[in-house]
């Protein structure tokens, strides 16, 4: 019986070069190398409103903590080390790659290795799309190197006089993500304590940049007309070393059979899905 395995090398993702260094420093960096800087900042983003209800699709099937998806980003978007290509949406403000995970009150800090992971959390609080008259979209543009996803008028649960609209944006020239808040009009029902989480997190759940939680620190409060831009390092020295089975003796990793005797030649194709050169497998 012999075995096959057949190394595939996965380069790395291209990085944010246009932001000056004026602004390095306001948030993070977390041990991969992101920031963050808001619009309340002098040299920060330039908070513009998108709106896509006119022009997205809309996505449905929330309700009161799920997670629906998965939804095309329409391109390959670099993210820490790696790429995505499709986004799960969470009924309590956030999306995730890969993880279809509920992530439900209360709410924890940013970066925890419970899943879900692989998150952006724009607005991770108690959500509720069965009140009101909530909606959610996606678009993509034409060109294929933006993604917009999009929550309108949603309350926190149990509250009806509060009102939440923000939306998330992936920039692929320069690896980007933007959080914007149009609209954020009340309190989740007990208080702001373990209700809100805002940032990123890595695959694994040990890297991440939160830039709130629980409406802290105060100067990073969520409010109207407010827009958070986190970006990746021109270079890292975060070294992955992490190797994945990508598929075993087909290409669906599905059954076969053999007839009794037969020789069998077992293969199996992995994928380096760190950021490192790997060798030596046996």
């Amino acid at each position: 019986m012999a075995i096959v395995l057949i190394i595939l090398q996965i380069t790395g993702s291209p990085f944010l070069q246009n932001v000056p260094t004026t602004v390095l420093g306001t948030g993070g960096p977390d041990a991969y190398g992101y920031r963050w800087i808001d619009s309340d900042t002098a040299g920060g983003p330039t908070y513009n409103w998108i709106d896509i209800s006119g022009i997205g699709t809309q996505i449905t099937g929330l309700a009161d903590d799920n997670v629906v998806g998965p939804f095309p980003i329409g391109f390959d978007f670099p993210y820490y080390w790696y790429t995505v290509n499709s986004f799960f949406v969470g009924s309590n403000g956030y999306i995730a790659f890969g993880d279809n995970t509920l992530e439900a009150a209360p709410f924890p800090t940013i970066p925890n290795p419970a899943k879900p992971n692989n998150l952006l959390a724009a607005l991770m609080s108690d959500l509720d799309f069965t009140a009101g008259s909530p909606s959610a979209y996606y678009w993509t543009n034409n060109a294929q190197d933006t993604c917009i996803i999009a929550y309108y008028n949603v309350q926190f649960w149990n509250v009806s006089s509060s009102l939440n609209t923000f939306e998330i944006i992936l920039s692929r020239p320069d690896s980007s993500i933007t959080f914007q808040y149009y609209t954020q009009q009340g309190v989740p029902y007990g208080g702001w304590s373990g209700a809100l989480t805002v940032g990123i997190e890595n695959i694994a759940g040990n890297v991440g940049l939160q830039y709130n939680h629980d409406q802290q620190p105060s100067n990073n409060a969520i409010h109207d007309s407010l827009a958070v831009l986190f970006y990746p390092p021109d270079t890292t020295s975060y070294q992955v070393h992490d190797m994945s089975v990508s598929k075993v003796m087909n290409d669906i990793s599905g059954g076969f059979f053999v007839y009794n005797g037969d020789p069998v030649d077992f293969w199996a194709l992995i994928k380096n899905t760190g950021n490192q050169v790997e060798s030596g497998f046996d």
